[in-house]
């Protein structure tokens, strides 16, 4: 009963028998039984008011000197007595916990079971803007120009992007000429990221861009000209490698592939001269300050 006391003592729970102990309802009884004299074996009975449960175990003296035996019994009730009540610390964790314990059970409960500290969360960006230099080429086609992108993040590894630009054609030489070419330019997509280590993402970029291309024709002396203009469609699939210089400033690069939905070309006597037609080869380069 001592050495019980001594141990629950600094949760300022006391301990009595059943006989002498106040009208109050304790926290538990327990209750202890030599159940073989043979082998010193003692079952501890533990009625936990607390969790509403009762539990036991079983504890062999045989191989204690007879002067720790006491100590050893106490222990071992103070062990199942503070592991019932460790039920209390998942208790916190559900959506829907019990009524509150004791502040003594929660003071025992801490001891043993210390309420997890939160490990820092790293910080992700929600929102991205930036400003790049792009590329394109064409079958009979080159396009120079910048875009305003646009990245919001939906969780640590994905988000989208929206991008608007402007582009100027390089001039293509005809029989009677050549075609100058000028293009806005808008682009939709989504991505991923494979690689996320430390300031370095690599994200896998897939989308759609559609440009309304316009083309310019000058003529030579004595031949004649005009204006056309129409939309050029794009599936796309690249990389986008980004590095963190200083926070919240991030270099990207980009660079990938573009397979045509709908094309649109300038001819010279039904001879293509240039166009958004057939494979697309990108690249870009540019800042993005994550918000």
């Amino acid at each position: 009963m001592a050495d019980l006391r001594a141990g629950l003592r600094q949760e300022n729970i006391d301990v009595c028998t059943r006989a002498t102990g106040p009208e109050a309802a304790p926290l538990a009884a327990i209750t202890l039984r030599l159940s073989d004299r043979t082998n010193l074996s003692v079952t501890i009975e533990l009625h936990d008011a607390v969790t509403k449960k009762r539990v036991g175990r079983e504890v062999s003296l045989a191989a204690i000197p007879d002067d720790g035996r006491p100590l050893a019994t106490a222990i071992a009730a103070d062990e199942l007595l503070r592991a019932s009540w460790a039920e209390v610390a998942l208790s916190r964790r559900r959506s829907k916990p019990r009524a509150a314990p004791p502040p003594q059970v929660e003071a025992a409960v801490r001891r043993v079971l210390p309420e997890p500290v939160p490990a820092p969360e790293e910080h992700v960006s929600h929102f991205g803007i930036g400003a790049r230099a792009a590329f394109e080429r064409y079958d009979r086609q080159t396009e120079l120009g910048v875009d305003l992108v646009f990245r919001p993040r939906f969780a640590r590894r994905w988000g989208g992007e929206l991008a608007l630009g402007l582009r100027d054609g390089l001039a293509e030489s005809a029989e009677h000429g050549h075609v100058d070419a000028s293009a806005t330019a808008i682009g939709l997509g989504a991505w991923t990221a494979l690689v996320r280590a430390s300031a370095f993402e690599l994200t896998l970029e897939l989308g759609v861009r559609a440009s309304r291309i316009v083309f310019s024709g000058q003529p030579d002396a004595f031949t004649s000209g005009r204006d056309a203009s129409g939309w050029a469609v794009y599936g796309r699939a690249g990389l986008s490698p980004s590095l963190e210089i200083v926070a919240p400033l991030r270099l990207s690069a980009g660079f990938g592939v573009g397979a045509p939905l709908k094309t649109f070309s300038a001819s010279e006597n039904s001879q293509v001269v240039t166009g958004a037609r057939g494979l697309e080869l990108f690249a870009s380069f540019g800042i993005v300050v994550e918000l």
